[in-house]
């Protein structure tokens, strides 16, 4: 109660004086006292202000630890789309002032709540941020993987809901931004010799050469990301690449070879369960062996 007095005070003077900056450090203040007596909406309104007023001066770095602050007291009362508004803020501002602990810090629970809400949108660019404090940091793994996340879903991005992924389609100017992200992500692979990670990162390129249109390029990058799935022993990396292979090979005219390779993936897919994928498969067979 007494830091409340003293900090209502605090505003008022600065109020009084014009200092703006002052009067969005003593809101916060308030919100910080009102958050520990856990009067919960009166620490939101503070906290507007403090921001507000932040914001006005220009004064972004003293925004971190109200957005953090904001964004958990709305994530224990599960309004997640809120939390996730400032986390994903609270991280931006933190990589743009070269916060690069903050930045991961908050960007972290950021990316959670994104895949918890089903929000791609706003996970491609925390990815982003991510690969710049890998980047800035010397996390060559980290790196890669942050790349590898934001190519994918860039892809998935380009592609509209519902329609097959043909190149008349296909958002290109997205293509190339993952195009891009691979390009760094399998450079990092390579010198990492991360074969996993070079895998998922080859068979995204194939994804995004049949975008364009590069059947062939497409085939030559799905037949690398069988060769690696098959050396490190992943299975279900040689199932999809074998499956991907099929469909491939289906589209440049190489039925025989197509119907082999579906036929191979359908009976993986059998062997482990995966009814769904298996069900696909035998629909891609029945429609090639029609055409043969």
């Amino acid at each position: 109660a007494g830091a409340a007095a003293a900090h209502t005070a605090e505003a008022a003077a600065a109020a009084a004086s014009g200092d703006t900056s002052a009067v969005g450090i003593a809101e916060a203040n308030l919100g910080n006292v009102a958050t520990a007596e856990q009067r919960f909406d009166a620490a939101l309104g503070h906290y507007a202000a403090a921001e507000r007023a932040l914001r006005e001066v220009g004064a972004v770095g003293a925004l971190l630890p109200i957005l953090a602050n904001r964004a958990q007291i709305h994530h224990l009362h599960e309004r997640f789309a809120e939390a996730l508004g400032d986390y994903a803020d609270a991280a931006r501002i933190a990589a743009r002032t070269g916060n690069l602990a903050a930045a991961a810090q908050w960007g972290q629970p950021a990316l959670q709540l994104a895949y918890q809400l089903g929000d791609s949108g706003r996970a491609e660019p925390l990815w982003g941020v991510l690969a710049d404090v890998a980047r800035a940091s010397g996390d060559a793994a980290g790196l890669q993987r942050a790349l590898g996340e934001r190519a994918l879903l860039l892809i998935n991005r380009a592609q509209p809901a519902g329609v097959a992924g043909e190149p008349t389609n296909v958002d290109q100017a997205l293509l190339a931004e993952a195009a891009t992200a691979l390009d760094e992500q399998e450079a990092l692979c390579r010198q990492l010799g991360d074969p996993v990670g070079l895998a998922q990162c080859v068979g995204n390129r194939a994804i995004v050469l049949r975008y364009r249109g590069d059947l062939a390029g497409a085939l030559a990058c799905v037949d690398e990301q069988l060769a690696l799935a098959t050396g490190s022993g992943n299975a279900q990396g040689v199932l999809f690449a074998t499956a991907n292979r099929g469909e491939l090979l289906g589209l440049l005219g190489r039925v025989p070879e197509a119907l082999t390779a579906l036929q191979q993936a359908r009976a993986t897919a059998a062997q482990y369960g995966l009814a769904p994928m298996a069900q696909q498969l035998d629909q891609m067979i029945a429609a090639l062996q029609s055409r043969n």
